[in-house]
């Protein structure tokens, strides 16, 4: 049992150090993916932002955010022994002193942080999703209001900015961003059913 339970210790403490490496990489990648993209500058000059820029803009910097809290995420499981605690979390969950639900408990553990490494690997990618739509989201919104044709020019420099800024933030919070979409998804579906 304490063999299974160390070297799965081992397994976990070694993924949880890739997900963070491939973070750290995701992250330059996007950093780099933005100074190309704004070539000479970090930013372009908010009057002078194409559609494909700002397109772009938002998705690396909704990215980045998302890297962020998940690379966050990857080292408090690292540090904080996440192994040990969904251990002791199994065996208080299994009755005392069966052998079947020592292996059960064992066979759980295993089952969450495969998920956890799933998770780390994977939800990352969202902001890359995150960030146009917040601004698919505004574009809809100006044209709804303005009843014209919409295009980055349409938004001010100042509102830009605001834009880029929301889609860091939108990616660095897009679990709770998903969250709230599944929530009113789940609402918009339960009325058409009705």
């Amino acid at each position: 049992m304490s063999d299974l339970l160390s070297q799965l210790r081992r397994r976990s403490t070694w993924w949880f150090s890739i997900a963070c490496i491939y973070h750290t990489v995701l992250a330059i990648a996007c950093i780099a993916g933005l100074a190309r993209v704004n070539a000479p500058g970090i930013l372009p000059e908010p009057a002078n932002v194409t559609a494909t820029q700002l397109w772009l803009n938002s998705a690396l910097l909704g990215s980045l955010g998302s890297l962020l809290y998940f690379s966050r995420k990857a080292y408090v499981y690292l540090i904080t022994d996440k192994v040990g605690r969904l251990h002791t979390e199994a065996l208080k969950a299994a009755a005392p002193a069966e052998i079947p639900s020592v292996d059960t408990a064992l066979d759980v553990i295993s089952a969450k942080i495969n998920g956890y490494i799933l998770y780390l690997f994977m939800r990352p990618l969202a902001g890359v999703v995150i960030g146009p739509l917040l601004v698919m989201t505004i574009l809809a919104g100006l044209s709804t209001v303005g009843r014209g044709e919409v295009s980055p020019s349409a938004i001010s420099p100042t509102g830009i900015i605001l834009v880029l800024v929301l889609s860091f933030v939108a990616g660095y919070k897009s679990s709770d961003m998903f969250d709230h979409f599944s929530k009113m998804g789940t609402k918009l579906i339960g009325k058409a059913d009705a």
